[in-house]
């Protein structure tokens, strides 16, 4: 595993406000009735790839970059997030049927509904309908929301708000986490929440009426997770976030469950009916029965490698996972590996080789630096110089005709010992 600093790294994260590349990919989805497997990202371009052997089967070219996606519960329309608009597409066509604006957008697995979290303008929580777009309900909560979704059987729409000051917090506790001495830093930023005068609004309104049930608070914030998972299941609600689980009851107190051997998430999702929540930041990662409360780690990373998890997505018996290096590994709900593919890209304009510009101090850049410019000028490329990039999470080091000669690049620069992570992804000019 390469190392990283975990103190330069958060830096990068706070100072970007992205986890990763710019050309990553950011979301998968299966259509049903296929073995096809639909990706998107941060390239302007929908990969439809097959499911077996990753190899592509056609793409779909857009003029926007791809948050999340799902298909229509009939299968017929595939739902697109991204650029500030939910789009409704022909899967084969790629043409655009209908196209509603958005802030944040929620996709449930197989549900009936899109939520917007328009947390910018309105504060306001926008229902639509999956299979044709139409707006079903606008819920106005009291508090600026953060995210939003449903309990099992859609029957309730739960909404969790922003960071704001509270009263009260030893009331809203069930329980509190007890510090741990030398535990990570998630433990002490979760222990301090639990007393410092701060917290979220949570509610939850009856579907379809979209009447209030429930309006109360949360003393913890979770604006700052980049896993965040909301949902409900049997008597109580699941808030998945970081290495954290929440679990709100009926009557509003929180019980905070802490998974000790849980790393940084970046990807969450509630499957199987809410019931197992898939959470992960590399190719490692956790299953928490949200019925039980058992936890399940799994690990679907190969030896030495060092790549982020970007999607959750399921069908069937089947869960997808989608990582940074454009490979999905295939999961039961158990979390053990049925297949890993890898997906085989396609680009007009070739393939760039991004890297990670995160160390802190200018020896430890100039020895990257020295490694990755020894083979451009072996290959006659243009060298580069990582100080006009200092914190860059997305330096492209060079363009290359073939994913093949993108590959044999990236190995060389690894096996001299590059330190910082490397990605492969479609060029953009």
């Amino acid at each position: 595993m390469k190392s990283i600093q975990l103190i330069t790294l958060l830096f990068i994260l706070i100072s970007t406000y992205s986890f990763g590349f710019e050309n990553d990919p950011r979301a998968v989805c299966k259509q049903p009735g296929t073995n096809h497997l639909f990706v998107g990202g941060e390239f302007n371009t929908i990969m439809v790839v097959d499911e077996t052997t990753g190899a592509s089967v056609r793409e779909i070219k857009t003029t926007f970059n791809v948050i999340d996606m799902r298909f229509s519960p009939s299968g017929k329309s595939l739902i697109v997030f991204g650029d500030g608009y939910i789009r409704y597409i022909d899967p084969m066509s790629g043409t655009e049927i209908k196209t509603i604006k958005a802030t944040e957008v929620t996709f449930q697995e197989n549900g009936p509904y899109i939520l917007d979290v328009d947390w910018i303008f309105s504060g306001s929580i926008h229902v639509y309908s999956a299979e044709e777009g139409e707006l079903v309900s606008t819920i106005q909560p009291d508090f600026k929301p953060l995210g939003a979704g449903f309990n099992a059987d859609f029957s309730e729409l739960i909404v969790l708000g922003r960071e704001q000051e509270i009263s009260n917090e030893k009331s809203l506790l069930v329980q509190k986490i007890a510090a741990q001495e030398g535990y990570n830093l998630y433990n002490k930023a979760y222990t301090s929440q639990q007393e410092d005068g701060k917290g979220s609004g949570f509610a939850v309104y009856g579907v379809p009426s979209f009447e209030n049930k429930l309006n109360t608070f949360i003393p913890y914030a979770t604006h700052s997770s980049f896993a965040l998972s909301i949902s409900g299941q049997g008597d109580h609600y699941t808030l998945g976030c970081w290495d954290m689980i929440l679990k709100v009851d009926k009557t509003g107190k929180t019980t905070p469950v802490e998974v000790k051997d849980a790393e940084f998430a970046y990807a969450a999702n509630a499957l199987f009916g809410n019931q197992l929540l898939y959470i992960a930041g590399t190719n490692n990662g956790y299953i928490y029965n949200c019925m039980t409360g058992a936890v399940t780690l799994f690990d679907a990373s190969i030896s030495g490698e060092f790549t982020y998890t970007a999607d959750f997505s399921t069908e069937g018996k089947k869960v997808y996972m989608l990582d940074k290096a454009y490979t999905i590994s295939i999961l039961n709900d158990k979390g053990a590996l049925i297949n890993r593919i890898k997906i085989t890209r396609t680009s007009e304009n070739g393939f760039g080789v991004y890297y990670t510009n995160g160390f802190a101090k200018k020896e430890a850049r100039d020895k990257e630096a020295a490694i990755i410019n020894g083979s451009l000028e072996k290959l006659g490329l243009p060298t580069i110089d990582l100080e006009q990039a200092i914190g860059d999470s997305n330096v492209l080091l060079g363009v290359f005709e073939t994913m093949e000669e993108a590959e044999r690049f990236q190995k060389e620069i690894d096996d001299n010992n590059l330190q910082y992570i490397t990605n492969i992804a479609p060029y953009q000019p």
